[in-house]
C-alpha cells in the first residue's frame, strides 16, 4: 500500500480488506473513526505475514514493483542498512533477495561496491537469522 496504490492476490486482498473492515469496527466501538489508511498500520503489525513489502520510495511506486528499475540507491542507502539497524533481519534479507532478483534479470547495473554492499548485509542477516 503506498498513497492509496495497494495490490496483491486475491486470497490476501480478501483476508486483509476483512481485517481493515474488523479494525474499523473495533475503533468505531472505542468511539473513534479512521480512514483505511489509519487502519493499514496496525493490520499490518498484527498479521505481517500477509503483506509483502515494496522496496522504493514514493515517486517509484509503480516502477519498482518487481525490480529494482529507478533509483535503487534508496533500497540500498535506506531501506537495507535500516532494517539491519533496527534488528528485522528478515525484511533486511527480503530486500537483498529483491536487489539479487533485480541482478539476476539484468533490470539494472549495480557497481561492484554496490554488489559487495548488498553481499554484507546478505551475509550478515542471513547469520543473525541463524
Amino acid at each position: 500500500m503506498c498513497s492509496g496504490f495497494f495490490t496483491g492476490n486475491a486470497y490476501y486482498m480478501y483476508k486483509v480488506a476483512d481485517l481493515i473492515e474488523n479494525k474499523f469496527l473495533e475503533y468505531l466501538e472505542m468511539g473513534y473513526g479512521h480512514t483505511d489508511e489509519q487502519l493499514y498500520s496496525p493490520v499490518y503489525f498484527q498479521n505481517i505475514d500477509l503483506f509483502e513489502h515494496y522496496y522504493g520510495d514514493y515517486a517509484e511506486m509503480i516502477s519498482n514493483y518487481v525490480y529494482a528499475y529507478d533509483k535503487p540507491q534508496n533500497i540500498l542507502n535506506i531501506f537495507i542498512p535500516r532494517s539491519f539497524q533496527y534488528g528485522n533481519y528478515k525484511k533486511c534479507l527480503e530486500a537483498c533477495n529483491f536487489i539479487i532478483k533485480t541482478i539476476v534479470n539484468d533490470k539494472y547495473k549495480f557497481t561492484i561496491e554496490e554488489l559487495n554492499y548488498v553481499k554484507n548485509y546478505l551475509i550478515a542477516s542471513y547469520e543473525r537469522l541463524l
